[in-house]
């Protein structure tokens, strides 16, 4: 019988020549996706065959009218509903957000509890039709909280809906307002099934592992991490300092990277910087560049930004006093080797998981990869960059972005720039236009009492700092990527407007997290 990474080359070899792109068939989607929601290693693999997009109410003027006037808010009326999504062939809804429709009055839509309707495969009777409060409760059993929840102003729900001919989603009434929702589209409908809300056994106990994974958030044992696998290193470093840590040769990958100390030590490895190299060689390369070269807190969610400090815990990476992690894995192939290089006294523990890599299939996996960028300040007119790559195959899984400035001069409480949409343009195509900053991180209402007005700790997204001026206010935000990857074939643009029609001035700081299928 033959094996796996023989019918892999004999894919490749007739993908040539039918001039298409030679691409292993590294991801498989699961059934019904919530494999995706608990295991952190399908974050490294590559995907084939599959787009992520996301539906919006953005203003296609190019104006700041995201939902306000509920212009771009539905598609059509059909009789007394509205129909908010439509898509065609086989795919996945990932996320749908929805903020209170009114600034101070906890509501959605017009308080009149509005249904929402899922309809898949064609069929004339919906899969799923619930009050749509519901769908972000965490009381309904299809819908359990923390897959799906509300604070800081939003409501998020990730729990995978799978359609294999088509997805229709309608609500009630006409009080639509700001909604966003992210879905994949798949070349084939194979080994998918279609989203019940009547669960079957198997389907149940995914939907619990799920839950109980979102549960603990920061819990390697919860994550997979096995302990076994871990080196400590300590590291003592004076101002100036450089520490290397030389990996295993791989296959392998790192599964957790840790950093624990007290407070003060912690404090000052904000300044510190860490790089990461991943060679496609036996032996370590000093002339390779570096993969993810970062300052060091990034890496773990968080800003270097000194002053009143922000903490976190997500599935993905944390911070607090005393411990930070991060659990994206990182695969590598040959060799691979970290560097920190300190700015100001250093003594902390770094512990390392890294654990053998069964076979290496190119194509497979993906090198991630995180870079760091600063404005200080923006400029009127052009757009924050995020990241820009052609000539590239990957996937975008996260985003770290730091930012302070002045409120308008009658509200200074309020963050202006922070009214900006985020675009991703994936290989000449635009797939992503967002609402409002603080939208994209899954809240809402920056400035307003009991929505963003203070900092806030999610599975997948929060804001680690929210500061009210004067003089300035800060944010800090995270968001995390872990069902919605957004794969790129040949190219992505990620950019983000500085204010509603990006004519702020602000200080902004990025870091972005994404694979590639090399170093």
């Amino acid at each position: 019988m033959p094996t796996r990474s023989t019918l892999c080359r004999a894919l490749c070899l007739l993908a040539m020549l039918a001039g298409q792109p030679a691409y292993a068939q590294a991801f498989a989607p699961s059934e019904h996706g919530l494999e995706e929601l608990t295991n952190p290693e399908y974050l490294a693999q590559l995907r084939t065959g599959v787009k992520t997009k996301m539906a919006s109410t953005y203003d296609r003027t190019g104006g700041n009218d995201d939902g306000f006037e509920g212009t771009h808010s539905i598609l059509r009326r059909e009789g007394d509903s509205s129909v908010l999504f439509e898509v065609d062939g086989p795919g996945r809804v990932l996320r749908f957000w929805m903020p209170y429709t009114n600034l101070f009055a906890d509501f959605l839509l017009d308080n009149q509890n509005e249904h929402i309707r899922f309809y898949l495969d064609g069929e004339d009777k919906p899969r799923i039709d619930i009050p749509i409060k519901d769908l972000f409760s965490g009381e309904h059993p299809a819908f359990p909280a923390p897959l799906v929840g509300k604070g800081t102003g939003g409501h998020y729900c990730y729990v995978p809906i799978t359609f294999k001919d088509g997805c229709k989603v309608v609500i009630d009434g006409k009080g639509a307002r700001f909604w966003q929702l992210s879905y994949n589209t798949f070349d084939s409908a194979e080994g998918l099934t279609t989203f019940s809300i009547k669960q079957e056994a198997e389907q149940k106990q995914a939907l619990r592992d799920a839950v109980n994974y979102w549960s603990k958030p920061g819990d390697a044992a919860a994550a997979g991490i096995d302990p076994e696998h871990t080196q400590h290193h300590e590291l003592s470093l004076v101002a100036g300092g450089i520490a290397e840590v030389h990996l295993p040769k791989g296959p392998h990958i790192v599964r957790a990277i840790e950093l624990t100390g007290t407070p003060e030590a912690l404090a000052n490895a904000r300044d510190a910087r860490i790089e990461v190299y991943w060679n496609k060689k036996d032996v370590y390369d000093y002339y390779e560049k570096p993969s993810v070269l970062l300052p060091l807190s990034y890496l773990f969610g968080n800003s270097n930004r000194g002053g009143t400090y922000g903490g976190s815990r997500s599935l993905i990476a944390g911070t607090n006093e005393e411990r930070w992690y991060c659990f994206l894995p990182m695969p590598y192939d040959k060799s691979a080797r970290m560097t920190i290089r300190a700015n100001k006294p250093l003594d902390v523990k770094l512990s390392i998981n890294v654990k053998p890599l069964e076979g290496w299939d190119e194509g497979e996996w993906g090198y991630l990869q995180g870079r760091w960028h600063q404005e200080l300040p923006t400029q009127p007119g052009r757009h924050y960059p995020w990241l820009n790559l052609n000539n590239a195959r990957g996937h975008y899984v996260g985003t770290v972005l730091d930012t302070e400035g002045s409120g308008r001069p009658e509200r200074e409480w309020l963050p202006l720039w922070l009214e900006g949409d985020e675009t991703f343009t994936i290989d000449g195509e635009l797939v992503h236009h967002g609402t409002g900053t603080e939208d994209y991180f899954n809240c809402g209402w920056y400035g307003v009492p009991r929505r963003l007005d203070n900092p806030g700790s999610y599975p997948l997204h929060g804001y680690t700092a929210y500061f009210h001026g004067p003089p300035t206010t800060y944010a800090t935000s995270y968001r995390w990527h872990l069902p919605d990857p957004i794969p790129f074939y040949n190219s992505i643009n990620a950019k983000i407007e500085v204010g509603p029609t990006n004519n702020v001035r602000a200080n902004y700081k990025s870091a972005v997290f994404y694979y590639l299928d090399k170093p």
